[in-house]
């Protein structure tokens, strides 16, 4: 019957998901943070000015957030 393909397919789902943590585990491990893919110049220079700004490169600030006198 159709059911018969649940433990399968539970075990393949599983095996996906473990290997998808296993790899951000890594790298945060190995390298301090998670690691970017698909990063363009746009990106990076976004990074960068976020980076500048904040000290940090996770926490984002544009116009609205920036103080103003």
């Amino acid at each position: 019957m159709w059911y018969e393909i649940l433990p399968g397919f539970g075990i393949i789902c599983g095996c996906v998901v473990a290997s998808g943590l296993a790899i951000k585990t890594i790298d945060k491990l190995f390298h301090g943070k998670v690691r970017r893919y698909n990063v363009d110049a746009l990106d990076t220079m976004l990074t960068r000015r976020d980076k500048r700004l904040t000290q940090s490169e996770y926490i984002q600030k544009g116009l609205d957030n920036l103080k103003t006198d």
